[in-house]
């Protein structure tokens, strides 16, 4: 019989296993999947990253640590870091900078602008497997709901970590939408 010891340190190997092949590495996937659903949302648009924004591996050095931007009005309200790491120590670093810098500021917005929100966007890689094979939302009702909480998570945080009304009132207005959006989904 094994041991608590032994039972551990298998529960420990296994959570440290790479993600399979067919389902590691969808990164880039997981960016346009994001970007495909928010573009769905009535009076949002969301754009990929510039390469200034979203600066790879050096992102924390150059205080830039976004995939995509997402506007309404014509106006950005939220920068995401979209990730489909399994690594504990990966999603560690990423909620850890998140909590650091839930705002942002970009090169296009002005002076007089409010930083906007940061959210940390979590998909399981074979949430976006199976989405590429039929990319309908409606029909991949759990990873629009994993999209949406994330984002209404990070924005609460946010919240909590503001006393500016300007990026109250834009927070506030910008998880009604989210929240509306989930009823679509449950």
């Amino acid at each position: 019989m094994a041991t608590i010891e032994d039972r551990i340190v298998r529960r420990i190997d296994a959570v440290r296993q790479p993600a399979s092949q067919e389902v590691s590495d969808q990164g880039k996937a997981a960016e346009a999947a994001v970007i495909q659903f928010f573009n769905l949302i009535p009076g949002m648009h969301i754009r990929a990253a510039t390469p200034d924004e979203d600066s790879g591996k050096s992102q924390i050095v150059k205080d830039k640590a976004i995939d995509a931007v997402a506007y309404m009005n014509g106006k950005p309200v939220l920068g995401l870091q979209i990730t489909t790491a399994t690594d504990s120590v990966a999603r560690y670093e990423k909620r850890t900078d998140l909590l650091q810098r839930p705002f942002i500021r970009l090169r296009e917005m002005k002076l007089s602008d409010s930083a906007i929100p940061r959210a940390l966007v979590f998909i399981e890689a074979k949430a976006i497997k199976d989405f590429l094979s039929e990319k309908d939302f409606k029909k991949q009702p759990a990873m629009a709901l994993q999209i949406l909480s994330s984002c209404i998570a990070s924005l609460k945080l946010a919240l909590m970590n503001t006393k500016i009304n300007a990026e109250q009132h834009a927070i506030n207005k910008l998880m009604t939408v989210l929240e509306r959006q989930k009823t679509e989904y449950n």
